[in-house]
């Protein structure tokens, strides 16, 4: 894919495929695509076409420490200008712009879960289906401007 980053770390650091990168502390640019080498990896952000599909739970500005449980599910995916788009369901009203996305999906590793994806820009209802919310969600961070990452490895045996 176009957007793929090459990064200065590899297996002898510990890297592995699919560990999340994220700046911050906590907000996730993407995950490491395919076996590294010794010395260095592919990193896939968000927002490229091969990230795919994200499992996200949204909660309110205000309360930002809130978990899944409290949050609406949705599933976005990469779309154009660097947003990722989706929709949600009828629990999805309760989305409003501002609100924060975090990552909740089971095919990413467990140390990437709860990670912020980004904030919704925008909520309208969709042109597909009337009774479907259609979100469109800013990333955290735009990978084209990154220096540098942290990747969430796994300690070793």
């Amino acid at each position: 894919s176009e957007s793929l980053l090459s990064l200065a770390a590899g297996s002898r650091a510990g890297v592995r495929d699919g560990d999340p990168a994220v700046i911050g502390g906590d907000v996730l640019v993407g995950r490491v695509l395919g076996a590294p080498t010794d010395v260095s990896c592919w990193l896939a952000p968000i927002v490229d076409s091969s990230a795919g599909r994200l499992d996200v739970y949204i909660t309110s500005a205000d309360r930002p420490e809130a978990g899944p449980s409290e949050g609406v599910k949705a599933q976005i995916r990469p779309g154009s200008r660097g947003l990722l788009v989706g929709e949600g369901d009828g629990s999805a009203t309760r989305i409003t712009e501002g609100d924060i996305v975090r990552l909740w999906d089971a095919t990413w590793k467990p140390s990437a879960q709860g990670m912020r994806v980004g904030v919704v820009r925008r909520v309208g209802r969709s042109d597909r289906s009337p009774l479907r919310t259609q979100i469109e969600v800013e990333c955290g961070v735009d990978p084209t401007r990154l220096r540098q990452v942290t990747l969430k490895v796994e300690a070793g045996p």
